[in-house]
Order: C-alpha cells, then sequence, then structure tokens
C-alpha cells in the first residue's frame, strides 16, 4: 500500500503541519474528528481494513484529499476545512490529489 508520506504533506502544506494519525479507531470517528478539530489539527490520517472503508463518515469540519488503497488496508487523509480555506494552503488540496 502506497503510504501518505508526513514530510510530502508538510511540502504541499507549506508548513509544519498538526496531523493526527490513527490506526482504525476504536471511537467513534466523529469523536475523533471533534477532538482532532478542538486541538488545532490540520490534517488526520485515519488507516483502517478496506473492509471498514464504508465506516468511514463525511466530516464536517474536515475534507478528504487523498486515498490511499491496498489490498487489505486504506489511508484516507483529511484537511481541515479551514485550513483549505486560508489562501496561503489553497494548493493543497490540488498537489495532493495529483500525487501518485
Amino acid at each position: 500500500m502506497q503510504k501518505p508520506n508526513r514530510t510530502l504533506l508538510k511540502f504541499y502544506a507549506g508548513k509544519d503541519i498538526n496531523c493526527l494519525e490513527l490506526n482504525t479507531p476504536k471511537n467513534n470517528y466523529l469523536r475523533m474528528a471533534n477532538y482532532a478539530f478542538k486541538r488545532n489539527y490540520d490534517c488526520m490520517i485515519i488507516r483502517l481494513s478496506a473492509k471498514k472503508k464504508k465506516m468511514l463518515p463525511e466530516f464536517k469540519k474536515y475534507e478528504k484529499i487523498k486515498e490511499f488503497s491496498g489490498k487489505k488496508n486504506i489511508a484516507a487523509v483529511f484537511f481541515s476545512k479551514n485550513f483549505l480555506k486560508d489562501p496561503a494552503h489553497k494548493s493543497v488540496k490540488n498537489l495532493v490529489k495529483q500525487s501518485p
């Protein structure tokens, strides 16, 4: 599986970003997103089994930018909507989508 690289995300973002990495959280995904938002995380990377992909919800405060898929697992990369609205970070969305 191609994994999202934190250094690559920082390059795209143009600054050191606060990134929360979750490996198949046992808690509610929405609760984890609220936790990340309250602590000002710019980015969330959620790694989970490909079988559980459908359990991944849409988030109000984060937007999925990229998904890396393997045979058994996926990693979904989300950036906060506030981060993406900032003109200084507007290119993140396009750059991440274009990455291999």
